[in-house]
């Protein structure tokens, strides 16, 4: 059940998966978009940076056109969300000048939540896996699609 109050949306399913780590790494974490039965999954990617760039293309190398990928940067990350759209003809990259969230939504149910941006940190990172439909749509509804609308491609 999903219910609104004064401090945001709860999400209440009756099946969850939860797991935490603080040994992350988005290659490890995304390393299902690689199998063949994954490839026309939406992956939603919101982070604040994109750190290393080198890194951020191995890990989506599974989806070498960028197909169905979806990213949305901060503004002050423009030139770098540019460069991977140089490499990734077909993702779809959006700026927005207020994006701090950093999440990964894999559709239709898998959301990746923490303090990692899209990329290789060198800081203490955590993260938490959640493993359900109701909460990523949520999160899609809620979150991602009011930040998507009011983003602007880069230019």
């Amino acid at each position: 059940s999903m219910r609104t109050d004064a401090h945001g949306i709860m999400v209440k399913p009756k099946e969850m998966k939860i797991y935490w780590s603080s040994d992350h790494t988005w290659n490890m974490k995304l390393s299902q978009i690689g199998r063949p039965s994954q490839s026309d999954r939406k992956l939603y990617i919101a982070t604040y940076s994109l750190p290393d760039l080198n890194y951020v293309i191995e890990v989506l190398a599974h989806r070498p056109t960028g197909h169905n990928v979806f990213l949305m940067a901060n503004s002050r990350f423009q030139a770098q969300a540019i460069q991977l759209l140089d490499h990734f003809s077909e993702m779809q990259i959006r700026m927005h000048p207020e994006m701090h969230c950093k999440f990964v939504l894999v559709e239709p149910e898998t959301v990746f939540l923490g303090s990692a941006n899209f990329g290789r940190s060198r800081w203490h990172e955590t993260m938490i896996g959640i493993k359900c439909r109701t909460t990523a749509q949520s999160l899609y509804l809620h979150t991602w699609l009011p930040a998507w609308n009011e983003s602007i491609s880069p230019s």
